[in-house]
């Protein structure tokens, strides 16, 4: 591939996320779900810990299933132990099947260990997001009230929540007032605060809501022999160094009056958001007249599955990527030109942030290489050209994936809540 195109693409995606963080309109619109793209959504949530981002991917056959999995970074021991334990977890539920979720909640411990052992792997994301959610609870109003009596939360001892019992509290919840909190979302007369604090219930309640989710699909006859001959792929992380050219190289493309780069420099500089983004990907100092500035770009998971399982094997029948935060603007960039070549690619939703370590898919098709990263420049171009014309500043922060919802019976919720409680208790002895 041409390296100084390559080196105009990352260093436009440079500037144009210095000063545009956010691009393009979000999106929450997908075809409608299959139960393996709902099963391939939940199983990405409870993949992914810390700030780590894992996508899903299931292949099908006759009477087999591949779930190809991929994150942002580097694999670990505890993961390949973890995901093993899941699939056998699975494996073991599927075997008893069909059988009744309200049974398998009830009684089997196969099930509960699962949980158990999501919650634990899953715990600093969880608990960051509950966190949110407690200082959510301290800004009373209606909405606020109406979950504390629901959750029977005393909000001076909030710090003896259980992580298990409000998430499974946090689902329910959400599922008896989905669609009001769905209306309300979508209104853009809702206040923030609110639609910040419905995000942060239904993120909550999402982890035990896609165990749910998996659980009802490991005691169904449809995955009974997909789940007991089926096959986990890891695949590795892809990063490399990539020079860019200085952000006032870039910006006297679309600016070339010197005085009208001063003003367009000052302005961006004399805003506290978009010199805030610019420190962040040219540093504290904001080098902007730096010139061979090196980064280190990493390939975003649903890249790495995309190039590799579907371009790169010419793949163009319907597949689906579960993720567990939405895909990025360039994602979904590169994803509508692959539509435009053919394949049928599906994803859970799309935020607009435009992030600057962004790696670029290299596939073995020189001819997509080359139209793929013209789209993609053309597309940053606009970016640039419009904001260097308009100055303007927005603050949008993405929404994480929430993670599909299972059976909502409240009788098999609060069993599998008692036998929770149980169990920590046995722990904790």
């Amino acid at each position: 591939m041409d390296s100084e195109r390559e080196k105009e693409l990352y260093s436009k995606v440079c500037a144009a996320s210095g000063i545009k963080f956010v691009a393009g309109e979000a999106s929450d619109k997908t075809t409608r779900l299959t139960e393996n793209d709902k099963f391939s959504c939940s199983l990405a949530t409870l993949l992914a810990r810390d700030d780590e981002v894992v996508v899903v991917m299931l292949k099908v056959s006759t009477n087999s299933c591949t779930v190809y999995i991929a994150k942002n970074d580097k694999w670990l021991e505890d993961d390949f132990t973890y995901i093993d334990r899941v699939k056998n977890y699975l494996k073991k539920i599927s075997k008893i099947a069909p059988i009744p979720f309200e049974v398998v909640a009830a009684e089997n411990d196969d099930a509960l260990a699962l949980l158990s052992e999501a919650i634990m792997y899953c715990t600093v994301k969880l608990k960051s997001r509950i966190n949110k959610l407690k200082k959510d609870i301290k800004c009373q109003n209606k909405y606020v009230k109406s979950f504390i009596d629901y959750a029977s939360i005393d909000t001076k001892n909030m710090d003896k929540i259980e992580t298990y019992d409000l998430s499974i509290t946090c689902f329910e919840y959400y599922n008896e007032n989905r669609k009001q909190f769905k209306d309300l979302e979508k209104d853009s007369a809702t206040p923030q605060f609110l639609k910040k604090f419905i995000g942060h219930i239904r993120k909550v309640g999402s982890y035990y809501g896609s165990w749910n989710r998996i659980i009802s699909c490991a005691c169904s006859a449809k995955f009974k022999i997909l789940f007991s001959h089926f096959e986990v792929r890891l695949l590795e992380p892809k990063m490399t160094e990539q020079s860019i050219i200085s952000w006032e190289d870039v910006i006297k493309e679309f600016i070339t009056d010197h005085k009208k780069y001063e003003d367009f420099k000052s302005v961006c500089l004399n805003s506290d958001y978009k010199k805030d983004s610019l420190r962040f990907v040219y540093g504290d100092s904001i080098q902007l007249e730096s010139a061979d500035i090196k980064q280190t770009v990493k390939l975003h998971a649903e890249m790495n599955i995309l190039t590799n399982k579907l371009i790169n094997k010419e793949d163009k029948s319907r597949a689906f990527i579960g993720v567990s935060k939405k895909c990025c603007y360039l994602c979904g960039l590169y994803i509508r030109f692959a539509i435009t070549k053919g394949y049928v690619i599906n994803t859970s939703g799309i935020h607009r942030k435009l992030y600057h370590l962004w790696k670029f898919p290299d596939t073995d098709n020189a001819i997509f290489n080359d139209e793929s990263l013209s789209y993609m420049i053309k597309n940053l171009n606009q970016i640039i050209r419009d904001e260097t014309e308009h100055y303007t500043e927005e603050k949008v922060s993405p929404d994480n994936l929430g993670g599909s919802l299972g059976s909502s019976s409240h009788n098999a919720n609060q069993k599998v809540r008692s036998r929770l409680r149980s169990l920590h208790k046995l722990i904790r002895k």
